[in-house]
């Protein structure tokens, strides 16, 4: 789950809802007044940082907390993990009062997602530079907040793993899940011309792991022009789907694309028949940003879509569990108000000023 970049000084400020200690007369969706101060825990990251960007949260069996994010220091950036209690306290028992500052290496450092395992050690994904060139990483970290020896034990830096045979220019982690068989599954883009997709399986003892299309990992391109992927699910059974963006023939649009692998890595032939999966709208350009599994396997996700005009849309879209659109789909786009488009989708609209408003289609989807 991507978060918005925040602009500070001297100052990190994690702001988070939670609905498991309800407060007697609170309206729902009301700021959880038991948590941190009137429902808000700001955490001070120290006086010479700034420029503080969380981009990833995660909830630990445990009920503690965990945001991840990069943030610039006197010198340099800085990758960071901040653990907080279920109350929005900085957790006493993780690193320095709840934080850890670290850059893994001679240069910087930046998470962009976390998952937390049921034994509460926490798994990240970003990228370190070094020399110039940003590698895909995964490092896992103990309860304590320190790294985990026991990941990745022989390499440079036990805890950590950094894969420095995908990076042309630089490569980057933008999400990361646990698959069934314990394996991290993380998704990101190689920014060479043009940029790909890259999927890259790591062992839970921290090396790559070959199962996985032979070599661990798979690159993705679309013909042309530059894709990105955003997000990633793994299903029970071992398949996965990365959700992105990828442009059109002509380069002016961008549309929802995805896709699917099977268990060993390879294009998944049971998603839309040969792996791959881009929708296109009524609306000039669309980035699915977030994805879900339901139940049943089918897909739902959220875009973000622009009009060409003042107005930007949250789409609310779905997939069947093969990948092909749902007989919804098919029938709607981001103004149709038939039954069948309602039940399938719901579009919120925001004006440049930041004011919502109700698409035809309505703002809730069902």
């Amino acid at each position: 789950m991507a978060l918005s970049r925040l602009s500070l000084t001297c100052l990190l400020a994690c702001v988070v809802t939670l609905s498991a200690a309800a407060v007697a007369r609170a309206v729902p969706g009301d700021l959880d007044a038991a948590f941190g101060s009137a429902g808000v825990a700001t955490v001070a990251a120290g006086p010479d940082f700034d420029d503080a960007e969380p981009r990833d949260i995660a909830v630990a069996p445990d009920g503690k907390i965990v945001i991840v994010g990069s943030l610039a220091g006197p010198t340099n950036a800085y990758a960071f993990v901040i653990r907080l209690l279920p109350s929005g306290a900085r957790d006493p028992g993780f690193g320095i009062d709840g934080l850890v500052l670290t850059r893994l290496g001679p240069d910087f450092a930046q998470f962009s997602a976390v998952v937390v395992q049921a034994n509460n050690r926490i798994v990240v994904g970003g990228a370190v530079r070094n020399t110039g060139v940003e590698y895909p990483t995964v490092a896992r970290f103990t309860e304590d907040g320190g790294l985990d020896p026991t990941f990745n034990p022989l390499g440079a830096m036990p805890g950590v793993f950094t894969n420095t045979g995908i990076s042309v220019n630089s490569a980057v982690i933008n999400e990361l899940v646990i698959r069934p068989d314990g394996s991290y599954l993380s998704t990101g883009t190689i920014n060479a011309s043009p940029r790909y997709w890259f999927t890259q399986s790591v062992t839970s003892a921290g090396v790559l792991d070959t199962t996985f299309n032979g070599s661990g990992w798979h690159s993705t391109s679309f013909p042309s022009y530059d894709g990105e992927p955003l997000d990633i699910v793994a299903r029970p059974d071992g398949r996965s789907v990365a959700c992105g963006y990828a442009p059109t023939n002509s380069g002016d649009q961008v549309n929802d694309a995805f896709v699917g692998f099977s268990s060993v890595g390879e294009y998944d032939g049971q998603f839309n028949g040969n792996g791959f999966q881009i929708r296109p709208d009524t609306l000039t350009n669309n980035q699915c940003r977030e994805m879900a599994l339901q139940s049943d396997g089918k897909i739902v996700y959220a875009s973000f879509s622009t009009d060409g005009s003042s107005s930007n849309w949250m789409v609310m879209s779905r997939l069947n569990a093969d990948g092909t659109p749902t007989e919804a789909s098919q029938m709607a786009d981001s103004t149709s108000t038939t039954a069948a488009s309602r039940a399938f989708r719901r579009v919120l609209r925001f004006s440049r000023t930041g004011e919502s408003s109700r698409a035809a289609a309505g703002a809730s989807m069902v």
